[in-house]
């Protein structure tokens, strides 16, 4: 695979910019289509994010957190407590609701579903097309 030319400072600072913005965003899809395949805590939720992301970024637990306690404010997903076996201590599981199914799917079958359609717009890497 050829290697990419280097960025300058400002392209660089862009791209930070939306990756910051994008990985919010995904977050939030990817928590979903977590609990969409079944309950899980949170050490289930980030091992989910690092395989579905190839480890290009991970999450902190403040920012996982945040993101979950927003999903069941909005109801759509929510969760119980479980006892962790051998220590008595106690750790919250995950579970999308009926209504966070159907938000999901019509999400991706709305805003997302350009996604499905997105790499046959995209020029060949190797064909040098720069085009606006």
């Amino acid at each position: 695979m050829p290697s990419l030319p280097e960025l300058d400072d400002f392209e660089q600072a862009l791209v930070d910019q939306w990756s910051e913005i994008h990985k919010r965003s995904a977050l939030v899809h990817i928590l979903m289509v977590a609990l969409a395949h079944g309950p899980k805590w949170s050490g289930d939720l980030v091992d989910f994010i690092d395989n579905v992301n190839g480890g290009a970024w991970g999450v902190d637990e403040r920012s996982l957190y945040r993101a979950l306690r927003r999903l069941e404010r909005s109801e759509v997903i929510e969760h119980h407590k479980e006892s962790v076996p051998g220590t008595g201590a106690k750790r919250k599981v995950f579970t999308i609701t009926a209504s966070g199914r159907r938000v999901l799917d019509e999400y991706e079958q709305t805003t997302l579903a350009y996604l499905n359609r997105l790499d046959e717009y995209r020029p060949s890497k190797t064909s040098g097309d720069v085009s606006d």
